[in-house]
């Protein structure tokens, strides 16, 4: 029995047997997890992007290197509200390679529609969600057991989506990733191509109902000109909303997200 491991981590080993003197060759590597991830019951790891702050191979980083990122999680308000306690203490715990917080439901893989447990998170420049400590990957209560969960991934002015099947949990080293193509979210049409085999979350759903709209609009008309700040008008993160902006959201005025993920 192996005893002083780490929650949540991956372990390689290899195997040889030793009679005497003797020692056999070393077996191939094999790989293992060990569970209790974190502070929560299960860990989930994934990788995500935005188009309105994607630029060829990563998104910006601009609202944290302006200091635009709050320190509290951002979803509390109307239509999320959630009540969820993630917090950094200052700034400067914020890291360089941060593009903004997101919000994360494990559903029931019974039932898409069934929200199981949400946390906030933040999302790195390079796709990879990290907890507001930046560790790797996000911890859900002790309450929840390993299995099969759809994830959905929720974002202020983006149009959210869910895994295209429910994952097994935890997957520790084995993210899911959403950018590696279109059919990687459930249902038709929910991601936009960023680059070769790159896709990402529509930019424009700035009214937060699932659906963009000409109502859109009117949610980003208000913020127009607003400078350094945390706007929803400002779809590609750079802490403006300029007329560019409306040209990211222009295109996709008639996509639509999946049902079961609408509010």
């Amino acid at each position: 029995m192996l005893t002083g491991l780490a929650a949540c981590t991956n372990y390689e080993f290899e195997v040889a047997t030793t009679c005497g003197s003797l020692t056999s060759t070393y077996s191939s590597t094999y790989n293992f997890t060990t569970v209790n991830c974190g502070s929560g019951g299960i860990r989930v790891e994934l990788k995500v992007f935005l188009e309105g702050p994607f630029n060829t191979t990563s998104m910006s980083n601009d609202l944290q290197t302006n200091n635009l990122i709050p320190l509290n999680q951002p979803y509390n308000t109307t239509p999320w509200n959630y009540n969820g306690s993630e917090t950094v203490s200052d700034l400067s715990s914020i890291s360089s390679n941060t593009n903004d917080w997101i919000l994360l439901e494990l559903r029931s893989s019974s039932n898409a529609a069934s929200v199981v447990e949400t946390k906030a998170a933040f999302l790195q420049t390079d796709g990879t969600v990290v907890s507001p400590d930046g560790s790797v990957g996000v911890g859900f209560s002790t309450s929840l057991s390993a299995g099969s969960y759809y994830i959905v991934v929720r974002h202020r002015n983006h149009l959210d989506v869910m895994s295209a099947n429910a994952i097994n949990l935890p997957n520790v080293g084995n993210p899911y990733d959403f950018t590696s193509a279109a059919t990687q979210a459930y249902g038709p049409n929910q991601q936009i191509q960023l680059g070769l085999g790159i896709y990402g979350l529509y930019a424009g759903d700035m009214d937060r109902n699932g659906v963009i709209t000409y109502a859109d609009f009117n949610a980003y008309l208000p913020d127009l000109n607003a400078i350094y700040g945390y706007f929803d008008g400002d779809l590609d993160m750079d802490g403006l909303v300029k007329p560019s902006d409306f040209l990211i959201y222009s295109p996709h005025a008639r996509v639509i997200g999946v049902d079961e993920i609408r509010y």
